[in-house]
């Protein structure tokens, strides 16, 4: 793997702590990795950013969004799903019901079955979200 340092620049989407990184192999293509008996157990970031989301186990699945400047993300009323999302960059303006708040990196926010949810981004940076839903969930 290369390194490069990178003097005076803030890291930014491909860089960790004014390195920049490479990309491995499999990251590039196909973008993922199996075990012996072909699940996945590893998806590159190109992969995650896809837009689709990726089926952990039955009823699990996790995606990666990427909320550009001054875009927003919505999710409708669902009534058997529940949501843990996490802010993994930048800052946003999450609005469920009549609540809004803002929420920076490293952030949890859980949107439950029956709740609807807008995800604002109101910087000049991309930021991300990491979303794991949980299908068939019901509240007891």
């Amino acid at each position: 793997m290369r390194e490069q340092p990178m003097a005076g620049v803030v890291g930014g989407p491909g860089q960790m702590g004014g390195v920049e990184l490479e990309m491995e192999d499999w990251e590039v293509a196909p973008g993922r990795v199996r075990d012996e008996s072909s699940e996945n157990i590893a998806f590159s970031n190109s992969y995650l950013t896809s837009g689709q989301p990726i089926t952990v186990s039955e009823d699990i699945s996790f995606n990666v969004l990427v909320i550009k400047p001054g875009s927003a993300s919505h999710w409708s009323v669902e009534d058997d799903k529940l949501r843990t999302c996490s802010v993994a960059a930048g800052k946003v303006r999450v609005t469920m019901g009549e609540k809004t708040f803002q929420l920076g990196p490293n952030g949890m926010f859980v949107v439950r079955p029956g709740q609807a949810c807008k995800v604002e981004n109101r910087l000049y940076v991309d930021s991300v979200i990491h979303c794991t839903t949980i299908d068939n969930f019901s509240l007891q």
